[in-house]
């Protein structure tokens, strides 16, 4: 069992440590139901950028995440690869493992093997990633500090995977129901799922979700709409690029990119050259001479 950090954890982390559980039974796709995992754990940050080795407490890591998601770790599980990576960043962006203040930053990719009805394979992938704030005063446990997000963090990797299986040949009434969900990896396979049945009818409801949300979800919510939408999607993306993270911020260009009117033409020109990240306006001006 990993010892949670005896400091108080900062802001944004306790809501990682859940123990509620989605449903994940993937019935009705012949997929095979994903129970059990066979899970091998690679930690993939680089030991220059490491604030704390987590190699002892790896295991009962991945043991915490897995049953966080619902799922029992076992040999005979579905074949399961879990790469976690963590690390302290200064407010400029800078990876700094000695750092006294900053962020908290942590990610987990699940790669899973499963098998449909015929006995075909594939690799479904699913990811997480976090931050938080950190002042090493307030927080002097990291080890501990790290181990609890990455709990969560793989939990959350491990339920996107699920639930892309479950949602990939939902009905367009399925996946609408998957909108309300309280976990936000099911929100986003439902989106997904929509995005592809081209069900324009759940732009609303898709706007008022990208409105209160953020990082990954936010991104994927940018997306499904960018694939559905029209003008009316314009504003509120544009509203979100400046404050959101630049890897969201490069998907809700993508998305307006897709969009293809008038009003997302002058929003990448509002990007292009207002945004405060260079790639960001780098990537809105590149999309403004492709559609040219």
């Amino acid at each position: 069992m990993i010892p949670k950090p005896r400091a108080r954890v900062p802001d944004g982390l306790t809501s990682l440590a859940r123990t509620e559980k989605p449903k994940v039974a993937l019935g009705g796709n012949g997929l095979t139901d994903l129970k059990r995992l066979a899970i091998v754990a690679i930690d993939v940050t680089s030991p220059a950028e490491r604030p704390v080795d987590l190699a002892a407490s790896l295991e009962a890591i991945m043991d915490a995440g897995s049953m966080q998601a619902g799922f029992e770790r076992a040999r005979d599980g579905n074949p399961t690869e879990i790469e976690i990576h963590y690390g302290l960043a200064t407010h400029a962006g800078k990876l700094e493992p000695k750092a006294e203040r900053g962020l908290l930053v942590y990610g987990a990719r699940a790669r899973v093997r499963v098998a449909d009805s015929d006995g075909l394979f594939e690799i479904v992938e699913g990811g997480s990633l976090g931050e938080a704030p950190f002042v090493r005063a307030a927080l002097p446990d990291l080890r501990a500090a790290f181990a609890s997000v990455l709990e969560g963090c793989i939990a959350s990797a491990l339920r996107d995977v699920a639930m892309q299986l479950r949602y990939r040949s939902a009905s367009e009434s399925d996946a609408s129901s998957g909108l309300i969900s309280n976990f936000a990896e099911e929100r986003c396979a439902a989106a997904r799922r929509l995005a592809e049945l081209g069900a324009r009818s759940h732009v609303p409801t898709l706007l008022r979700l990208a409105d209160a949300a953020s990082g990954v979800e936010l991104g994927i919510l940018a997306t499904a709409l960018g694939r559905l939408g029209d003008a009316t999607v314009v504003a509120p993306l544009l509203k979100r690029v400046g404050t959101a993270a630049p890897s969201v911020a490069m998907a809700i260009v993508d998305a307006l990119t897709s969009l293809n009117v008038p009003e997302s033409k002058r929003a990448l020109e509002k990007i292009s050259m207002n945004h405060p990240d260079p790639v960001v306006r780098s990537a809105a001006r590149q999309a403004l001479e492709t559609a040219e």
